[in-house]
């Protein structure tokens, strides 16, 4: 039972990849074929920019965008109509430009079903679907229960690591600066040393 008003304590559960496990897990999908350039992106964009399966399946092209010298999803529409802009990492990005490249996509809709013939059809991805992309991959390389909220917790942890690396750095910097990613892609001038993530 959870009461209102009352601080929660403790640790939460959840599956929490190491980053050999995340590099792992990213080469499940061989990018041989236009279902595995897909399926990259797929797994990719949870780890290197922290997105949910929801907005993985309503992702449009149009929001990728070039600002200030670094590539961002801009006015990223998310859980409970929350507008953020988020980072996209170098290599992340080079796996959309494949996935995008092979298939002719420019507009709409940057995920898309492929069918088992290979043929990709402009109806969007469900979550659902994304979820099924994620947890067939960790299956494959001997993963049981994962699912693409856990990919999320890779991205913190490695910025984690990172931001304390980086604190040294910040003198002067105010603390709420840390408590938030945005902070530091929006504020921070030395923002492209922690890109790309080092998984």
């Amino acid at each position: 039972m959870t009461v209102p008003n009352v601080r929660q304590q403790g640790t939460r559960l959840g599956n929490w990849l190491t980053k050999e496990q995340a590099r792992e897990l990213l080469t499940v999908p061989d990018r041989s074929t236009i279902k595995d350039k897909r399926d990259y992106c797929i797994l990719a964009m949870p780890v290197g920019c922290a997105l949910r399966r929801e907005e993985l399946a309503t992702l449009d092209v149009e929001i990728l965008q070039m600002h200030e010298g670094r590539w961002v999803l801009a006015a990223l529409l998310g859980k409970g109509g929350r507008v953020r802009t988020v980072a996209v990492p170098l290599w992340v990005k080079q796996r959309i430009n494949a996935w995008m490249t092979a298939v002719g996509i420019e507009e709409g809709r940057m995920l898309r079903r492929v069918l088992k013939n290979g043929k990709v059809v402009d109806d969007s991805l469900s979550a659902w679907a994304v979820g099924s992309v994620v947890t067939d991959s960790a299956q494959a390389i001997g993963i049981e229960r994962f699912g693409a909220h856990d990919l999320r917790r890779i991205c913190a942890n490695v910025w984690s690591a990172a931001l304390s690396q980086a604190k040294s750095d910040l003198t002067g910097w105010s603390a709420q600066m840390y408590s938030t990613f945005s902070g530091v892609y929006d504020s921070w001038p030395g923002w492209n040393a922690l890109r790309p993530l080092p998984i």
